[in-house]
């Protein structure tokens, strides 16, 4: 059997994650379902987000099971070429208002949830997995073992744990 890792892009919008005086509304919106990808493939991961401001920088962040934040790569807004950061590269498109995440040559290590996030100078923003359903789960697949680490969010505490679970063939 082969490793599978599952990369995790859940429906969540979130919105002035800090309070401002802009009236703009500021959003960052991933609607992708949790996707599964084998070793090697290339696995893309989409966000779409919603600013009146002109200058601005969008963040990918993997969260492993470990549950910190990691910070993938970033994007200016006024710079015209896509970032790119080893095997991780963004399709930016500011007319759109879009901001795909691209993993190429997936490896387990891959496996986690993502986030994308916005800051500019008045709003920061992002789309955090779970805050809008309070459950999360990252699935990794190993010679007919699945390993799932869920975290659930109790108001301000994470509580982690790990249930193993045998199948056959």
């Amino acid at each position: 059997n082969s490793w599978a890792q599952l990369l995790r892009a859940r429906n969540g919008v979130l919105s002035h994650l800090f309070p401002t005086g802009s009236s703009v509304a500021q959003t960052v919106t991933q609607t992708q379902p949790e996707m599964s990808v084998q070793e090697a493939e290339t696995a893309t991961l989409d966000c779409t987000y919603d600013t009146g401001d002109s200058n601005y920088y969008l963040f990918w962040y993997k969260q492993p099971p470990s549950g910190e934040l990691v910070l993938i790569i970033r994007q200016e807004a006024y710079k015209p070429q896509n970032a790119t950061q080893n095997r991780f590269s963004v399709n930016f498109q500011k007319a759109s208002k879009s901001f795909s995440l691209k993993i190429s040559d997936s490896q387990l290590g891959d496996a986690g949830m993502y986030l994308c996030a916005f800051a500019s100078l008045t709003v920061i923003g992002a789309t955090e997995r779970g805050l809008q359903k309070p459950q999360t789960s990252v699935l990794m697949q190993r010679s007919g073992e699945v390993f799932r680490v869920t975290r659930t969010l109790r108001g301000n505490r994470c509580v982690f744990w790990r249930e193993k679970t045998f199948f056959s063939d």
